[in-house]
């Protein structure tokens, strides 16, 4: 099963499929506006915030939540996947997440870096057993991508 948006009418801004072991594989093509792919993930089943952080920015308040999982505590239970896979088993510019790994209650936390073309230029996920912060995009010098100050994974 795949869900695609299109923005503009034109190649559509992200696609998400459902693959046969349960794990979801996200395309982003053009990252404009992320309310619409956190939606779709919400609405298959993962309970998640999606943040697109262009260029020159980052999310504030960091950490955005006190409770993330360590790498280890973020993983499928029933198998050892982790909660993110990358790159997917396919030539697909494209990225793999475990919904299995998001248990009721936690939250799935995707940051996207973005690039001047509004490409994804790479990611950092987690999962957050208590409350995540709203991402209020601040001017930063630093790279957008990493851990969070205060993550211990």
């Amino acid at each position: 099963m795949g869900v695609p948006l299109a923005l503009g009418g034109g190649t559509p801004a992200y696609a998400v499929s459902k693959n046969p072991d349960g794990t979801l594989t996200i395309t982003i093509q053009q990252a404009k506006d992320p309310k619409p792919l956190e939606a779709t993930l919400r609405s298959m089943g993962v309970n998640a915030v999606v943040d697109y952080i262009p260029s020159g920015k980052r999310c504030s308040p960091q950490p955005r939540s006190t409770a993330f999982l360590s790498r280890e505590e973020a993983q499928n239970p029933a198998d050892g996947r982790p909660f993110l896979i990358w790159p997917p088993k396919t030539e697909e510019r494209a990225f793999q997440i475990d919904p299995g790994a998001v248990k009721p209650g936690q939250t799935a936390v995707l940051e996207f870096s973005v690039s001047d073309d509004e490409r994804v230029a790479g990611i950092w996920a987690n999962i957050s057993n208590g409350p995540v912060e709203p991402c209020t995009l601040v001017d930063s010098d630093e790279a957008p991508l990493g851990p969070p100050p205060g993550w211990d994974g």
